[in-house]
């Protein structure tokens, strides 16, 4: 009895141990990944096998499983013996290769390539054909150690290799190879970079769009346009009437961008040059940093057509320097613009400006002798930085006032010359529709000859049709009111600025000076008189400076309360006569007393009439010029 106990113990463990076994094969079947397994499915107690039929199928599977393993034992030694065979004959290409490389970049037989075979040296044909060992060049064009060097050694060992596998080489290989072979029939260690194609300018664009309308398209192109630009302008898409309306849209906003940032460039320099002169420094005007512009050496030759002479100076946008023609001997004035993105576009528009107006010179010749203009080959490229050539002239009329003038004004028969031919200037100015929008006696500049002015710097110039929404637009002290107060302008602010530079020019003196906008109108108001209804309603700007009533906001930064004054309107306590009489009270030489009285009154009318605050009721440059104070007899 206890025998049968303990044999059934036994049975029982070690059908508990198979039952495990088998429980854990199942899982690891149910578990794996590999398709060749079979996933079970548990089986409820009912439904499993017998102890005796598992044993039976257990016995048929290990038969099955032996059978399976001779199998494979078989086959695998079918492959074994396979691979060996292969990897003879990979063995015996690579060192084939190996020599087959050495020798085709050392021997300068073409035709036949050196094996190794069980030590011994023998000759068989290259698998080079006689073509391609002719192209493989034996030297490198690269300079020796560079990234080209290596890259075209590199590639030309995977070509050969590749090929004396009896593979063909990919398509980036055989191209570096090409371009190697190409360098070294230019020559060793003289390969060169390849030229970047220039995007095209923002103006092809427009063009492209717009279409081809005769000369408005035209002298809005750049001085020397690419080809590339030109290809370019060709493949754009022509857009519909929304996408039009967008990039108009765009382009405007670029026009005020720049506007405005040329407007804030030229306050700063002012300024700069304001607090340079009350310290008494003597600094560069116009330089923010060196590496922006471009200094020249004397004797320096540019675009093999110019020799710099000397440096004229500096301003805002660009360096100026007197040079000579190497093949006219004329002299010119050449302008550098500093290499800066947003000052290199406002010079792009400055030329567009110069050459619209060159178009429209034949409509008033006379006048048009007083706009400078680009002069020879007009613009050039020198060291990155955009050249512009003018006719030599002899400085502006601010140098001439203080060299001339001798602490006062111009004589009066000098300055009714130079006047006359400033609104010559300004009138034919009108008539191709442009507003210079920075006159002042800075931007006037005096010819060699010392007999005739010349308008220049048209930087800030635009259309009559353009509103730039700015306070700031013109030079603070030549500013016309409607500016100050956001009044739609036009042409009349350059009729403004006029007036307060013929002011200056026959007295030495600033007609308007302040510190601010409001300082500025509080001196126009006690000169010229009180604002029109119309501009102090409508302007965007005239809630800064006027009420509800019409009174005028004084506000002094300097006052110890910083509170805004109240100030009635009333009639101006000094006017335009009582100034200029108390500044030319004696007569040039050669000119009687009661003459220079009798002119001086002129001039008054001729600058009172400039500086009307209606921009409406303002003298016109055509109208000026026939009023008395240029009287022929006189002359």
């Amino acid at each position: 009895r206890g025998k049968d106990k303990r044999r059934r113990r036994d049975s029982d463990s070690s059908d508990s141990g198979r039952r495990k076994d088998r429980d854990g094969r199942r899982r690891q079947r149910a578990t794996s990944s590999s398709s060749s397994l079979r996933v079970r499915r548990w089986r409820s107690l009912e439904r499993r096998r017998s102890a005796d039929r598992r044993r039976s199928r257990d016995r048929e599977d290990r038969g099955r499983r032996k059978k399976k393993e001779k199998l494979e034992d078989s086959g695998s030694e079918e492959k074994n013996a396979k691979a060996n065979k292969n990897d003879d004959k990979i063995s015996k290409k690579d060192s084939n290769f190996d020599k087959e490389v050495i020798d085709v970049r050392a021997s300068t037989d073409k035709d036949e390539t050196v094996a190794v075979s069980n030590g011994n040296m023998t000759s068989r044909p290259s698998k080079f054909s006689p073509i391609e060992a002719h192209q493989v060049p034996l030297t490198n064009p690269y300079p020796k150690g560079s990234t080209e060097a290596l890259r075209l050694d590199a590639a030309r060992l995977e070509v050969a290799r590749l090929r004396a596998m009896g593979k063909m080489p990919p398509p980036h290989l055989m191209k570096e190879v090409a371009a190697g072979a190409k360098a070294a029939a230019i020559g060793p260690n003289t390969v060169q970079p390849k030229p970047k194609k220039a995007a095209p300018a923002p103006w092809m664009a427009a063009r492209a769009v717009f279409g081809k309308d005769g000369d408005a398209t035209k002298a809005s192109e750049p001085a020397t346009p690419t080809s590339d630009a030109k290809e370019s302008a060709k493949n754009i898409k022509k857009l519909g009437t929304t996408e039009l309306s967008e990039l108009s849209k765009s382009i405007a906003e670029e026009r005020k961008k720049l506007r405005l940032f040329v407007v804030k460039a030229k306050a700063d320099f002012e300024d700069r040059k304001e607090k340079a002169k009350a310290m008494h420094q003597t600094i560069q005007m116009g330089e923010t940093d060196e590496n922006e512009y471009y200094s020249a050496s004397v004797g320096e030759e540019m675009a093999s057509r110019y020799r710099v002479e000397v440096a004229i100076g500096r301003g805002v946008f660009s360096s100026v320097y007197h040079c000579k023609g190497l093949k006219d001997s004329k002299d010119y004035a050449i302008k550098l613009i500093r290499a800066n993105a947003m000052m290199r576009r406002c010079a792009d528009k400055e030329v567009e400006m110069y050459k619209r107006l060159e178009k429209v010179a034949g409509e008033d010749p006379e006048g048009f002798k007083h706009i400078i203009i680009l002069a020879d080959i007009q613009t050039f490229e020198h060291s990155g930085h955009l050249s512009l050539v003018f006719d030599l002239l002899k400085c502006d009329m601010r140098f001439a006032l203080q060299k001339y003038g001798m602490g006062g004004g111009l004589p009066l028969p000098t300055l009714q010359q130079y006047v006359r031919q400033i609104f010559l200037g300004l009138r034919a100015l009108r008539i191709a529709k442009v507003m210079h929008a920075d006159l002042k006696p800075d931007n006037l500049l005096m010819t060699l000859s010392k007999a005739e002015v010349k308008i220049c710097d048209f930087g800030s110039a635009m259309d009559a049709s353009e509103q730039v929404k700015t306070a700031y637009l013109q030079p603070r002290y030549y500013r016309a009111p409607e500016i100050m107060l956001g009044v739609p302008y036009d042409m009349g602010i350059d009729m403004w600025s006029a007036g307060t530079t013929v002011f200056e020019l026959s007295t030495g003196k600033i007609l308007f000076t302040g510190k601010t906008n409001n300082q500025m109108m509080g001196k126009m108001i006690s000169v010229v008189g009180k604002f029109p209804e119309r501009m102090w309603k409508v302007g965007e700007f005239a809630r800064k400076h006027f009420n509800e009533n019409g009174d005028f906001i004084s506000q002094d930064p300097d006052s110890i309360t910083g509170l805004p004054d109240v100030v009635q309107l009333s009639k101006p306590t000094r006017t335009v006569l009582n100034l200029l009489q108390a500044e030319l009270k004696h007569p040039n030489a050669g000119v009687e007393k009661k003459d220079h009285e009798k002119w001086v009154v002129q001039l008054a009318e001729l600058v009172s009439k400039c500086c009307v605050l209606d921009p409406q009721e303002r003298l016109k440059p055509a109208e000026a010029l026939e009023l008395a104070f240029f009287n022929a007899e006189r002359n």
